[in-house]
C-alpha cells in the first residue's frame, strides 16, 4: 500500500524518461521507484538497479516484498556479484527481470561493466545518485548504459552547491543539458578570482532556476507530505575530557603533525591540503578510540558508564572499523542481557537503507565527514512509524578536532572546512595548496 504522496512520486517517474526523486530520508524513495517500474506497460521489462554495495541485499529483499504486496509473480530478481553471474544464467530468465549491481562494478577495470553495457535496459535506477554528480570513470560507465528510462534516487540532490546538479541533469537528460559550461554561465555568477582561476559564485535567479529544473526533479521534505511523523529528535552533544594518557598521545600526534607540515625550522611556505587531511584523520581517530594498548579513551569510559547505569539499547555509529570492534567488545564484557538489541556499525554500513525505528537512541561516537551521511544516519531511527522521541547523542572529546567536525555538519559546510580551520589555527600563515579534489576524497576515506 502506498501513501498518496508515494503514488504521486511513482507517477512522476513513469511519466518521464529521465527523473530525479529527491525525497527526504524515510519517505520511501525505494518503494516508489520499484512501484513505478511495476506500473510500466511494457511486456518486456529488464530493470537494472545500481546502488552502494552494502545495500544490494536490501534492494533485492525490498523488490521481492513490493512484488508480493502487488501479487506480481514469475519475475526474476538477481544480485550480480561477478561476471560469472551474468550471461548464460540471465539469458534464460523470464521476460521481466530485475538485476541489482553496485557502483564499484562500473569502475574502469570491471569486467561486469562490459556486460551491463551490452544489454538494453528498460529502466536504470541509480540509488544515492548524488555519487555520480561529478566526473569519474564510474560516472562515465553508468552514463554509457542504454535504457528507455533513467531514474535517480537521493536524499540530498544538491549535496554541496546547486551547481553540482548539472552532473545529475546531464545523466538523465543529456540532450537538454549538453554543456556544463553553458549551464553554469546561464544560471550562476561565474568569475575569475585573484589568482586567475575560474570560480562559480551565487545562483543568479533562484526562482527561474527552480522552474527550469522542476520537470526533472521532485524534492519533498517531511513537512511537505501529509503523513504522521515523530517530533524532531532531541540532540545532545556530550563534551568529554580525555584521560591523561589519551591526552598525551593526542598532543604528541598533533605536535608531530605540525612539525611535518611546517618543517623542522618552523617556516611555513606551502601546505598541501591532502597532507593536512591525513594528519587531521589521525587526530580524529585518536579522539574516537586510540589503537595503542593500555590507553583508555574518554568515549569508552563514558560508554561503560552508560551501560552500567542502564542506558537504553541504541544504534551506535562510528567512522572507524577499529572503533566499532572495540565497542562490540565492551558490549560483550558488560554482562547486560540485552546486548543483542544494540546495533553497532560504521556510517558506511548503517547509514543507508536500514530501518532501525525499533530503537529510539542513536549514539554518534564520532562525526562522519559527510553532511548527507550524517542526515541519513539520523534518518535510520527518526522516520515514519517511529512512536517515541528519538534521542541523538554526539560524543565530543574537548579540545580536539571533534569540535571542528561536528560544527561543519551543523553549519552544512564541506568537510574540508574542518581541516582548514584546524590547519589555520596550528599553522598560521601557511599557503594552502588544494591540489586534486579526488585526492582529498581518497585521503578522507583512508583508514576508515
Amino acid at each position: 500500500m502506498l501513501w498518496d504522496y508515494q503514488a504521486e512520486g511513482a507517477q512522476f517517474l513513469i511519466t518521464r524518461r529521465g527523473a530525479i526523486l529527491g525525497d527526504a530520508v524515510g519517505l520511501g524513495k525505494t518503494r516508489q521507484a520499484i512501484t513505478a517500474a511495476l506500473w510500466l506497460k511494457s511486456s518486456r521489462r529488464h530493470i537494472l538497479v545500481i546502488c552502494p554495495k552494502v545495500l544490494k541485499r536490501w534492494w533485492v529483499d525490498e523488490i521481492i516484498r513490493v512484488m508480493e504486496e502487488n501479487n506480481v509473480h514469475g519475475v526474476s530478481v538477481r544480485e550480480v556479484s561477478s561476471v560469472r553471474d551474468t550471461p548464460e544464467i540471465i539469458a534464460k530468465e523470464p521476460a521481466v527481470r530485475w538485476v541489482v549491481g553496485h557502483y564499484e562494478q562500473f569502475n574502469d577495470r570491471s569486467r561486469v561493466r562490459d556486460w551491463f553495457k551490452q544489454q538494453y535496459w528498460t529502466v536504470v535506477i541509480v540509488d544515492e545518485v548524488h555519487n555520480i554528480a561529478k566526473r569519474s570513470q564510474r560516472t562515465k560507465g553508468i552514463s554509457s548504459l542504454s535504457s528507455d528510462y533513467r531514474w535517480g534516487l537521493t536524499g540530498t540532490p544538491i549535496a554541496d552547491r546547486p551547481a553540482d546538479l548539472w552532473g545529475l541533469l546531464h545523466w538523465i537528460a543529456p540532450r537538454s543539458f549538453t554543456s556544463k559550461w553553458a549551464f553554469l554561465r546561464m544560471w550562476f555568477d561565474v568569475y575569475v578570482d585573484q589568482w586567475g582561476a575560474w570560480r562559480v559564485g551565487e545562483l543568479l535567479n533562484p526562482i527561474a532556476f527552480r522552474k527550469a529544473i522542476e520537470p526533472y526533479l521532485l524534492v519533498r521534505r517531511h513537512e511537505d507530505v501529509n503523513i504522521p511523523m515523530p517530533e524532531e529528535p532531541l540532540v545532545q552533544r556530550i563534551p568529554l575530557e580525555m584521560p591523561p594518557k589519551q591526552q598525551a598521545l593526542y598532543q604528541r600526534l598533533e605536535d608531530s603533525a605540525v612539525v611535518e607540515l611546517e618543517g623542522m625550522d618552523g617556516e611555513v611556505y606551502q601546505v598541501f591540503i591532502t597532507n593536512a587531511v591525513a594528519r587531521f584523520t589521525h587526530l580524529h581517530r585518536c579522539a574516537s578510540h586510540p589503537q595503542e594498548d593500555g590507553i583508555e579513551s574518554a568515549k569508552m569510559l563514558w560508554f561503560r558508564d552508560y551501560l552500567d547505569n542502564g542506558g537504553a539499547p541504541a544504534v551506535i555509529m562510528s567512522r572507524y572499523n577499529t572503533t566499532v570492534d572495540a565497542i562490540k567488545v565492551a558490549l560483550q564484557q558488560s554482562g547486560r542481557s540485552d546486548v543483542d538489541q544494540f546495533v553497532v556499525g560504521t556510517y558506511a554500513k548503517l547509514s543507508h537503507g536500514h530501518n532501525l525505528q525499533h530503537l529510539h537512541t542513536l549514539i554518534l561516537w564520532d562525526s562522519t565527514y559527510s553532511r548527507l551521511e550524517h542526515e541519513q544516519a539520523i534518518g535510520r531511527v527518526h522516520r515514519q512509524g517511529q512512536r517515541r522521541r528519538v534521542h541523538v547523542i554526539e560524543l565530543e572529546c574537548v579540545g580536539t578536532v571533534d569540535r571542528h567536525m561536528f560544527n561543519v555538519i551543523k553549519r552544512k559546510e564541506d568537510h574540508v572546512f574542518a581541516v582548514l580551520r584546524w590547519l589555520r589555527k596550528r599553522c598560521p600563515g601557511a599557503l594552502i595548496k588544494y591540489g586534486d579534489e579526488k585526492e582529498v576524497v581518497q585521503c578522507l576515506e583512508a583508514d576508515s
